[in-house]
């Protein structure tokens, strides 16, 4: 029996820009995400067997236990790729919130790859789990190398990007009227005569000058479009960090998750404060290099 814990940490969108959408469904992307210190941890525990059988557990009665859980299509993929049987036991205890666009779900899968891979013996390179991520999910390959990452095509095309510095407080609320991502997506894809935003090409020049004030002014989601004028809790929560202080305010994916980049740690736990008596779900995190 081999025992293996992972953290799965959380995704922020620090540019977002939605392109085409493609015959299977999916829209090509240009965003730049950026890991942080949010995470759930993922207990995967694997004994080889004749035959495969995968079970799930979570702390939050919400999350699918079974073949729908993108934790569980990632296991059973992994393990049809190296051609093995086994029983596996996942056990997730959820800390990030559910559809809230910080890839909670995606995380929770690149952890079940990352977990399995050390109890085959690193038998797979990062490449390569990445493609096995992207079947289960577009923004999962991102999810198994963290960082901070250009992404394009559907999200799993990857160019170099300098990470935000870990020493600037990420503070992430989460509304309670959440936006499903596919129904963000329709209304993009409705809005006559779209202009595409300039592209993530300044994001990465602003990081790689590490200039605090340039990122902020770079940060940009086309989903804010589309989800913020029906949304007024998000709304106000975005006033409410810029108001106490933050740097920069950007929604993350398609909500309902608004965070605020602080240079002053004592300002951000104020906005934590203040936003709490919007909503109890408001995290203080740091942005997490990648592998």
């Amino acid at each position: 029996m081999s025992v293996f814990e992972e953290k799965a940490y959380a995704k922020i969108n620090l540019y977002l820009e939605v392109l085409e959408r493609l015959p299977n469904g999916y829209h090509t992307i240009d965003s730049v995400m950026q890991t942080v210190s949010l995470c759930d941890v993922v207990r995967v525990v694997v004994n080889k067997s004749e035959c495969t059988t995968i079970r799930i557990g979570c702390n939050n009665k919400d999350v699918p236990c079974d073949s729908g859980n993108t934790a569980y299509k990632a296991a059973e993929l992994f393990l049809e790729y190296i051609g093995e049987s086994a029983e596996v036991e996942i056990y997730i205890d959820k800390v990030i919130p559910m559809c809230a666009g910080l890839g909670g779900g995606s995380t929770d899968a690149a952890a079940v790859l990352r977990a399995l891979n050390k109890a085959y013996g690193e038998k797979l390179t990062v490449e390569e789990l990445c493609a096995i991520g992207v079947r289960v999910g577009a923004d999962v390959p991102f999810c198994v190398k963290g960082g901070a990452t250009v992404c394009t095509g559907i999200g799993e095309i990857f160019a170099p990007c300098p990470e935000l510095s870990e020493e600037y407080g990420i503070l992430i609320a989460i509304g309670k009227q959440g936006s499903p991502t596919p129904e963000a997506y329709k209304k993009i894809d409705n809005i006559k005569n779209r202009s595409i935003h300039s592209g993530s090409v300044a994001m990465v020049e602003a990081l790689s000058g590490a200039d605090i004030k340039r990122i902020c002014k770079e940060l940009y989601n086309a989903f804010e479009k589309v989800v913020l004028p029906s949304n007024e809790e998000c709304s106000k929560i975005r006033r409410m960090m810029s108001v106490c202080g933050a740097q920069g305010v950007l929604m993350s994916g398609s909500g309902a998750s608004v965070f605020g980049i602080f240079t002053d740690m004592n300002k951000m736990e104020y906005a934590k404060k203040e936003i709490e008596k919007i909503t109890g779900s408001v995290y203080m995190a740091h942005c997490v290099k990648g592998l």
